[in-house]
This record gives structure tokens, sequence and C-alpha cells, in this order.
């Protein structure tokens, strides 16, 4: 980012979640110094749970067990729809207050965050006619979601 903008070639504008949050056990030192800060509050529970689900299934599985395993997950917990908008809500507010940013870098969590941003940019352009903000998007640690997006929104 600093070599971009030494040569003229973009700014930057960094923003961060607003919920501060201790690392995972065995990840102390990965994300650096604290105070960290997520996008998602976890207070009421974990996004990500699921996911995590995910890495442990057996490779032997076939496609319906699989869909069997997930089937009943989210049953009962509201709150996953909230969680994901406030802090859809805290980017969007960001933007309106930097009207020149027109591209988005996220990594991890960041990119998850960011690929859902231009995919609510998208169903509001097509329902208030608002023309997207971000133009372009890089988001390294979701390649076959980007690859998704810019096929479906280019």
């Amino acid at each position: 980012a600093g070599e971009l903008e030494k040569r003229g070639l973009a700014t930057f504008t960094y923003t961060q979640g607003s919920h501060e949050v201790e690392p995972p056990e065995g990840w102390e030192d990965y994300f650096g110094s604290r105070p960290l800060f997520r996008f998602l509050d976890t207070r009421h529970g974990d996004n990500f749970a699921n996911l995590r689900r995910l890495r442990h299934m057996p490779h032997s599985i076939n496609a319906e067990d699989s869909m069997r395993m997930f089937q009943n997950t989210g049953e009962g917990e509201d709150w996953h729809q909230e969680v994901w908008r406030n802090a859809l809500n805290d980017v969007f507010k960001t933007l309106e207050e930097n009207p020149d940013v027109d591209a988005i870098i996220g990594y991890s969590e960041g990119a998850m965050v960011g690929a859902s941003l231009v995919v609510e940019e998208a169903r509001r352009e097509k329902e208030t006619g608002r023309p997207r903000q971000i133009k372009a998007r890089f988001i390294p640690d979701s390649l076959q979601c980007v690859k998704w997006l810019l096929m479906r929104f280019p």
C-alpha cells in the first residue's frame, strides 16, 4: 500500500471491525499486538462454527451425507442475520464517509465482509437504482468467491 501511495497510483482508507476480541487459542501471535478487532460481533455465538465443521468433514463422505450434516444449522438462532447486517452497515458507513473509495481489499474475515458488501451493493443497485461505489475488489483469501462474484456481477 505504501509503495502504491508513494508512486501516486492509489490512496488507501483503512477500516477494521469494532468488536474487540481475544485471539483463538494457539493463534495468540498470528494476529499481531492487541487490541484485536472483528467485524462480526461474537457475543451471541460464533458465525464460523459451521465453517470449522467443514474443515473436519471426512473426505470420504458423499454429497447427500454432507448436506444432512448441515441441514439444521442455525435453527433457532436468529442472531446471524443481524450480526452480518450490522457488520455491513459499519462498512457502508465508512464508504459514505469516504465517497472517493472505489475498491476494496479484504483478508480473512475482511474478505468475507468485503465479498458480502459487493453482493449487497449489487442488490441495492437492482432494488433502488443506486450505483455501486465499489468498482474493483481484491480478496485474496476468497479467490473462488471473488471469481464467482466477478462472473455474476461484472
